[in-house]
C-alpha cells in the first residue's frame, strides 16, 4: 500500500492508537489550578454574552438623542436595528418594553413629521449645513428622505412585532395615544406604498383582540378608511384592509347600517372582478372570506335591499371566471404534457408546467368559497311565510278596513233578508228591491270597489253572514233553504270513454223516440175515415 506524500502512515497510526487505548481513565478530584482555569473561562464567556435589557436601554438613549437633534439619522437607524434584532432573539423581552420606557420614544418617531425626520442631522453648525447643501443639494435631500423612510419602517416593524397577540403592550400603546398616531399615519396615505402597507399592518396588530381599541377605531370612522383602502390600486394595501374588515365583521362589531353607509358591499363588488392574478391566492381568498362573513352576519337584512341581488351577480360572475380559468389550466397542462413527451419544452414552459397543479388547487379552493357564498345568498327559506306575505296582507287589510263600514251600513236589519242575500233564489223575500234614488246615488261611487272583491274580503263576508244566521223553525228553514240540485247518479264504468259516449247517445235517442210516440195518436184513437 502506497504511503502518502508526507511519509506518515496515518492508517497505521490510527490502528496503533486504537490498540493501546481503551477509553478509561482513573477518577480523581480536580486540582485548584484546574478549578481556577475553568472559573476564569466561564467568566470570560459570560462577559462576552450581552445583557438584552441593558443593551435596549443604551439604544433607547440614542433614539432620545436623535429626537432631541443631538445625533444623526444613521445612529438612530443603527439603534433601531439592534432593538429589532434583540426582540427577535428574545421574544420574552417584548413584555418589558413598557417597563423600560421604550414605547414612548417609538411613538414619538411615528408622530414626527417626515420633513422633521429628514432635517434631524445632529449637532452641525449652520455654516457646515449650508456648505453641504450648496455642494450636493439634491443628493442630500434624497439621502435624508431615505433615512426618514427607513426610520419609520423600522419603528413600525418593531411595534407590529411587539403588539401582536400581546394585550399588555396593546393596552400600554393605547394609553400612550398610539391608536391616534397610527390612524393619522394611515390616513395621510404616504406616497410610498410599502410604508402605507406597513402602517396599516401595525394598526391591525394594535386592534386585533383589543376591544377598547376596536370600538374607538370604529367610532372614529375607521371603516370608511378601510373601504377607501379596498378601493385603492395596491393589492397588498387592499389585502390588509380586507383582512382587518374580516376580523371586525367576524367579531360582530360592524352593523349592517355601517356597511350600508360606508359602501363596503359596493367596494367588494368592484374588487371581485379584478382578482385575476392566480399567483396572489391569499388576497382572493381573503376577499371571498370577507363576503362570506358579511353574509353570515347580515344576510337577512341584505334580503330586504337590492344589494343582495348585485352581490349575487358579482359572485356568479366570479364563479364563471373561475370555471373558465380551470378549463384553461387543463388545456395548458395537456398541451405542455404533450410537448414534454416530445422533449420540446423550454425552461419557461417547464416551470409553468410545474406550477399548474398549484394554480389548479388555488382555483378549486376559490370555487368552493364562491359556492359557499352563493349558498348563503339564498335566504328565502329563512324568512317566515308571514313576513313574505306581510305586504300583500297589509294592503288587503287596509282595503277591507275602508270597505267594512260601508258594508255594515248596507246590511239589512231583518235576519231573513240576510239569509236571502246568501241564497237569492230560495224565497220571494230574497228578491232585491230597488233602493230609493238617494241611496242609488250614494251607492254608485262604491260599486267599482265591490266589483272585484279580494279573497280575504270574501272570507270575512262569509264569516259575518254565518255569525248573523239565526235559528228558525223547521218549516221556515225548509222555506229559506236553497233548492236542492238534481241528484246525479254515477255513470256505469266502461272500458273506454267512447263506450260511455255511445251509451249516452243511445239514451238520448230513446228519449226522443218515446216523446214522439207519446205525442203521436194511437191507432185506436184515430177517427174513422
Amino acid at each position: 500500500m502506497a504511503q502518502p506524500g508526507d511519509g506518515i502512515d496515518w492508517p497505521g497510526l490510527y490502528r496503533w492508537s486504537i490498540k493501546y487505548s481503551d477509553g478509561t481513565s482513573p477518577q480523581c478530584r480536580l486540582k485548584e489550578e484546574d478549578i481556577d482555569f475553568l472559573r476564569g473561562a466561564i467568566q470570560e464567556a459570560f462577559k462576552a454574552e450581552e445583557n438584552p435589557v441593558e443593551v435596549i436601554k443604551e439604544q433607547m438613549t440614542i433614539v432620545n438623542s436623535f429626537l432631541n437633534s443631538q445625533t444623526k439619522g444613521r445612529d438612530c437607524i443603527a439603534a433601531l436595528s439592534v432593538v429589532q434584532r434583540l426582540i427577535e432573539d428574545y421574544p420574552e423581552l417584548s413584555r418589558d418594553l413598557a417597563k423600560l420606557n421604550a414605547l414612548e420614544p417609538l411613538l414619538r418617531l411615528l408622530s414626527m413629521d417626515r420633513a422633521t425626520l429628514a432635517a434631524s442631522g445632529g449637532p452641525a453648525t449652520a455654516a457646515q449645513q449650508q456648505q453641504q447643501q450648496q455642494q450636493q443639494p439634491q443628493v442630500l435631500e434624497e439621502s435624508e428622505a431615505a433615512k426618514a423612510f427607513i426610520i419609520l419602517e423600522k419603528t413600525l416593524e418593531i411595534l407590529a412585532s411587539v403588539m401582536q397577540n400581546n394585550p399588555q403592550i396593546q393596552q400600554a400603546v393605547a394609553e400612550l395615544g398610539g391608536l391616534g398616531v397610527l390612524f393619522a399615519l394611515v390616513k395621510e396615505s404616504p406616497r410610498s406604498k410599502a410604508l402605507r402597507v406597513r402602517a396599516l399592518q401595525t394598526l391591525s396588530c394594535l386592534l386585533r383582540n383589543h376591544r377598547p381599541s376596536e370600538e374607538t377605531f370604529l367610532k372614529s370612522k375607521g371603516l370608511t378608511l378601510l373601504v377607501y383602502a379596498i378601493k385603492s390600486d395596491d393589492p397588498k394595501y387592499q389585502e390588509k384592509a380586507c383582512s382587518l374588515c374580516r376580523h371586525l365583521v367576524a367579531e360582530g362589531l360592524i352593523s349592517f347600517e355601517q356597511i350600508k353607509e360606508t359602501g363596503l358591499l359596493q367596494a367588494l363588488e368592484m374588487l371581485l372582478p379584478t382578482l385575476q392574478d392566480l399567483s396572489n391566492v391569499q388576497f382572493a381568498e381573503t376577499a371571498l372570506q370577507l363576503v362570506i362573513k358579511i353574509l353570515q352576519q347580515h344576510r337577512i337584512s341584505l334580503s330586504r335591499t337590492a344589494d343582495l341581488a348585485s352581490l349575487t351577480a358579482a359572485l356568479t360572475t366570479r364563479s364563471e371566471w373561475l370555471s373558465t380559468a380551470l378549463c384553461r389550466l387543463r388545456s395548458e397542462e395537456e398541451f405542455l404534457t404533450a410537448r414534454a413527451a416530445l422533449k420540446l419544452l423550454t425552461p419557461q414552459e417547464a416551470l409553468k408546467l410545474e406550477n399548474i397543479p398549484y394554480d389548479r388547487e388555488a382555483v378549486q379552493g376559490q370555487m368552493l368559497l364562491v359556492q359557499e357564498a352563493l349558498a348563503l345568498t339564498k335566504v328565502q327559506h329563512l324568512i317566515p311565510s308571514s313576513q313574505q306575505q306581510r305586504q300583500p296582507q297589509q294592503q288587503q287589510q287596509s282595503v277591507y278596513q275602508q270597505q267594512q263600514p260601508q258594508q255594515l251600513q248596507q246590511q239589512p236589519e231583518h235576519p231573513a233578508l240576510a239569509m236571502s242575500a246568501a241564497h237569492p233564489a230560495s224565497s220571494p223575500l230574497s228578491q232585491p228591491q230597488p233602493p230609493p234614488p238617494q241611496q242609488q246615488s250614494q251607492q254608485q261611487p262604491q260599486q267599482p270597489q265591490q266589483r272585484q272583491p279580494q279573497p280575504l274580503q270574501q272570507q270575512v263576508q262569509q264569516r259575518c253572514t254565518q255569525q248573523q244566521q239565526p235559528n228558525y223553525p223547521l218549516q221556515q228553514q225548509a222555506f229559506l233553504q236553497p233548492p236542492q240540485q238534481e241528484q246525479q247518479y254515477p255513470q256505469r264504468q266502461g272500458n273506454s270513454h267512447g263506450r260511455n259516449r255511445r251509451s249516452h247517445s243511445r239514451s238520448r235517442g230513446q228519449r226522443q223516440q218515446q216523446q214522439q210516440r207519446s205525442s203521436s195518436p194511437r191507432p185506436w184513437q184515430t177517427p174513422p175515415t
